[in-house]
């Protein structure tokens, strides 16, 4: 593994970490403020059924997203710009825009124009976080075995 492929799965290793961290300490605390509102058999209902959703979109859809920016990582020639900017090479266009279009729609379902109440978005954001997390565990897999 070249110096470049390595920095770039390591950045997208913690990026993918830190965002499925984020949302899901942003999604706890959103359920703690509701959850006293809400009887307490719906509470852990609801955040079972968000887990499991979240282990399902990272095991089943994130992880096979993560391989592709593996492969498209190892692929990276050892240059100073690919050691620098090479998971935006890796991400490409489409890969920004959906990012892009994840955070716009995440700031406007969590704002006060949303159409779900903060138990809900807390509920989405402990599922996406999770399937972050999920899918990160994949470049994290993937340095133990390149490192070893």
């Amino acid at each position: 593994m070249n110096k470049a492929q390595l920095i770039t799965i390591v950045t997208l290793a913690i990026l993918w970490t830190l965002g499925g961290i984020r949302l899901l300490w942003s999604g706890s605390f959103m359920l703690i403020a509701e959850a006293a509102e809400i009887l307490g058999i719906l509470v852990i209902i609801s955040i079972i059924a968000s887990l499991a959703i979240g282990f399902a979109k990272g095991k089943f859809v994130l992880q096979k997203t993560a391989q592709r920016s593996l492969d498209a990582a190892i692929k990276l020639e050892n240059t100073i710009i690919n050691c620098l900017l090479g998971w935006l090479k890796v991400l490409g266009v489409r890969g920004i825009l959906v990012i892009s279009l994840m955070i716009g729609l995440g700031i406007f379902l969590g704002g006060d124009f949303s159409p779900f109440n903060s138990f809900g978005r807390g509920l989405l954001r402990i599922a996406i976080g999770i399937a972050l997390l999920i899918g990160s565990l994949r470049f994290w897999t993937e340095l133990k075995e390149k490192i070893r």
